[in-house]
């Protein structure tokens, strides 16, 4: 079971995180790079790896689901988190192939978009500072904690 790390938070203030297994989106230049570690990384993760379309070639997603909700959190700056209630995401996340624009990044559709701002300085595993502390309150307000 995962609780919040916020202070004042006791056991059962919020409902326990459940993960579900994370489904990859690489760009273009994550597919082509032929560094061994990316090599590697495409082998072991095999059969959870899509292609993502329209956006800049490095950009890379990961699609997860907790609880009743479908997370996506993007690399690269200038981008965001877009959350989406179960059956309710304008994509399949199992499928191999996502546009950007118009499934991962669908404003009209997702419940919560949250940029990376403020910055975050001085974060560790026991201190959440900036966007991090604002997606917490954001998870805690759907009812659940963020994972410390």
């Amino acid at each position: 079971m995962v609780m919040s790390i916020r202070p004042g938070c006791t056991i059962g203030c919020v409902s326990p995180i459940r993960w579900g297994s994370p489904r990859i989106v690489m760009g273009q230049d994550a597919w082509t790079d032929r560094d061994s570690d990316f090599v590697k990384f495409r082998e072991e993760n095999r059969g959870r790896l899509s292609h993502l379309r329209g956006g800049r070639s490095f950009d890379n997603a990961m699609i997860m689901q907790i609880n009743d909700y479908i997370f996506v959190e993007f690399s690269g700056t200038g981008n965001a988190m877009y959350a989406y209630r179960i059956g309710e995401a304008p994509f399949n996340p199992e499928s191999g192939s996502l546009e950007i624009n118009v499934h991962l990044k669908s404003q009209g559709r997702c419940i919560l978009r949250l940029p990376h701002a403020p910055r975050a300085y001085g974060y560790s595993n026991v201190r959440i500072t900036g966007w991090m502390l604002k997606y917490d309150d954001e998870l805690h307000k759907l009812g659940h904690s963020l994972d410390g």
